[in-house]
């Protein structure tokens, strides 16, 4: 099987992102809410992989509440709370 990686969009995308979309709050959005998805705007952003990256974000700073550690984690490949939890002391 193999790993999925998440792009973790960088600074200038994200930056980009906000820009476009000044009312989106990463901790709060509804990723479900397929509406609110497609009103989304990611000009000069590739959807599939920010939308991919911005969902891994928000699980992994709901768990953290911590944008450099969630950034830290998603960089080795951590984005959720089981791979956490699997994690061997």
């Amino acid at each position: 099987m193999t790993k999925q990686r998440f792009t973790v969009p960088s600074s200038k995308a994200m930056r980009a992102f906000q820009r476009l979309n000044p009312e989106f709050d990463l901790l709060s959005f509804d990723f479900h809410d397929h509406g609110a998805v497609r009103a989304l705007r990611w000009q000069g952003t590739d959807p599939e992989k920010g939308l991919a990256g911005l969902m891994a974000m928000q699980r992994v700073m709901r768990l953290t509440g911590s944008e450099e550690t969630s950034r830290a984690l998603l960089a080795v490949g951590i984005h959720s709370a089981h791979q956490i939890g699997a994690v061997s002391e």
